[in-house]
């Protein structure tokens, strides 16, 4: 968690507890300390769901203050389930608290003070962190398309002042400073304080900049590959910058053998765990299908696994009969071909809830690339580099593309799907799993799947 993340935790949780004291004096005002010590423990683990709640919920990301009418629909949803959670877990471990009028006040309290808390903090932290400035080094294509993002998305924290191109080049009415030289790099970094040098290129190309890099080292600057820049700020990494030798580099370290085990214990207990919980509605759901649409209740459908290895993907069915009568195809947003009880059962995402089998006989994981039909993945394999790397590990029911909604209809959305993969398989642990565990469980509450 970057600094500004922490920093918003740390005023959250100042704003909850300050809410339970001041619950406890308006409701218990002539005994604090009793009714303190009788609230504050039971409250901590609310505290500690609603954290994970504002994490699934987007609410910790750093753009959220953008978009104030969001930032109220979002902490009223996320404060609306709380609620129902809390009042069930009162009533569970039979406390001596009284749950409604209690947590009715305290969540008025909270959520009146929160709002105005969180703006705050934007503005102060955008006052009190500036953008890093940052020198770009390199071509102009990756310029324009580094620049452009971070003038769409400020929230980063980056800030390029200058441009040290390795070839001419005419910006038009771009302000920023231009270094054709490279030996002048150093004077400018040292004068203009920058923090942060972005490199598109091997610096060992050019004498002058390599010299110049060098002797700025005492500057304390950071000095980043596009590559890693790239994956810092997207989550995704850029197959337009990447070479055989990225892959021997992050990649080619052997198996991650414990991790590996850890992983495959954890989705065999949740995926048990998760049949038990999910059982009493699998007879509705069954019956739903059955009688909306005519054909198998069951969708079975050959995807590529690890290691480039066929295998049957089992589903609830949310298509029409025959769906594919005209030739394999993509799923698209508003496809016709999918059933009014098919379309509930994607957003909630419990068409998947038989991909669990395939997850406990260890052809999936719960998260990550999404498998590929062998009808499509030929194909992408010929138009899109490096395709079948997304084969070294397990596919999963979940993933970088699932959390994001994201629709693949072309060869440029495969292509985007990629970078992401590719970014998961590179840094994939168990914290990264229970984050897009989290965040599906959002879309889940939200009715967000496709």
């Amino acid at each position: 968690m970057g600094l500004k993340k922490f920093a918003i935790l740390l005023s959250d949780l100042f704003v909850f507890y300050g809410s339970l004291a001041l619950f406890i004096v308006i409701r218990y005002p002539s005994d604090f300390l009793y009714n303190w010590n009788l609230h504050y423990k039971l409250f901590s683990i609310l505290f500690l769901i609603l954290i994970f709640s504002f994490y699934a919920s987007d609410l910790y990301e750093l753009d959220y203050w953008r978009n104030k009418t969001d930032l109220f629909s979002k902490t009223l949803k996320v404060m609306a389930i709380n609620f129902t959670l809390a009042i069930t877990l009162f009533y569970f471990f039979q406390t001596p608290i009284a749950p409604k009028t209690n947590l009715f006040l305290f969540t008025f309290l909270f959520t009146f003070l929160f709002l105005p808390s969180r703006l705050f903090m934007a503005k102060a932290l955008k006052l009190t962190l500036p953008s890093k400035k940052a020198l770009f080094l390199g071509n102009e294509k990756y310029y324009q398309k580094v620049s452009e993002f971070l003038r769409n998305n400020p929230h980063t924290g980056y800030k390029i002042v200058a441009f040290a191109p390795t070839e001419k080049v005419n910006l038009g009415k771009d302000r920023v400073k231009v270094i054709p030289d490279h030996g002048q790099l150093f004077d400018f970094l040292s004068k203009n304080k920058v923090k942060v040098v972005i490199s598109s290129l091997n610096p060992h190309l050019t004498k002058e900049s390599v010299s110049s890099l060098y002797n700025s080292i005492p500057l304390n600057i950071e000095f980043l590959s596009l590559n890693r820049f790239y994956e810092d700020i997207n989550s995704k990494v850029s197959l337009d910058a990447l070479d055989e030798f990225w892959f021997l580099e992050n990649l080619a370290k052997g198996e991650k053998k414990i991790q590996e085990i850890v992983k495959r214990g954890f989705d065999f207990f949740v995926s048990l765990l998760l049949g038990t919980v999910f059982l009493p509605i699998v007879p509705f759901i069954i019956i739903a299908v059955k009688i909306t649409s005519p054909g198998p209740i069951l969708f079975k459908q050959t995807r590529v696994g690890i290691s480039g290895k066929n295998f049957k993907i089992i589903k609830f069915r949310t298509m029409v009969k025959n769906a594919e009568k005209n030739g394999p195809q993509w799923a698209e947003p508003n496809d016709p071909r999918v059933t009014g009880v098919g379309g509930f059962l994607r957003r909630t995402h419990l068409d998947e809830i038989p991909q669990l089998l395939n997850v406990l006989v260890g052809n999936m994981s719960l998260v990550g690339p999404r498998p590929e039909r062998p009808e499509f993945e030929e194909k992408l394999s010929k138009e899109i580099p490096f395709y079948s790397i997304r084969h070294l590990v397990k596919p999963g029911i979940t993933g970088m593309t699932q959390i994001r909604s994201f629709y693949e209809t072309t060869t440029d959305d495969a292509r985007e799907k990629l970078e992401y993969e590719l970014y998961y398989i590179k840094n994939r642990n168990f914290f990264m799993d229970l984050k897009i565990i989290l965040k599906t469980v959002h879309q889940i509450f939200k009715a967000a799947g496709r």
